[in-house]
């Protein structure tokens, strides 16, 4: 899915409002989850990892996954 990013991405060379490109089925859990669903390891994990390759917060990429 190619997208506006909300945020600045310094891993990838993004500055907020530039296009990106996510793999749904690399996120698809994180984006539909809700937060007591977000605790569980599986999903934490996804979300720590993407978090750490990009740069970001965690709420940084839920907001670049969600919005």
């Amino acid at each position: 899915m190619y997208k506006k990013s909300p945020v600045d991405i310094d891993e990838l060379n993004v500055i907020a409002g530039d296009m990106v490109c996510l793999c749904l089925s690399d996120v698809s859990g994180i984006r539909a989850a809700h937060q007591a669903q977000l605790n569980t390891p599986e999903l934490q994990v996804t979300l720590t990892r993407f978090a750490q390759q990009w740069g970001l917060t965690e709420q940084d990429l839920l907001l670049l996954i969600r919005k």
